[in-house]
């Protein structure tokens, strides 16, 4: 997700108003700390302009947890 918000050229704090989530989430789910929720997912791909499976796709690919998803 990281590659993602960076290809946009957004930072931490413009993803998290964008998509209104708190920053330290979106910290968390680069680091692989924690897999967000679907809404999270929807309102990332979203604020991002990506297809919403290529952001879950990568979500997945950078989760250090199991489940994936909530």
């Amino acid at each position: 997700m990281r590659q993602a918000r960076e290809n946009r050229d957004f930072t931490v704090d413009h993803l998290a108003h964008e998509a209104n989530v708190d920053r330290r989430t979106i910290q968390r789910i680069e680091s692989g700390e924690t897999s967000p929720k679907h809404e999270t997912v929807f309102n990332l791909a979203y604020a991002l302009q990506i297809d919403i499976n290529e952001i879950h796709h990568q979500i997945i690919k950078d989760s250090k947890h199991s489940p994936p998803l909530e």
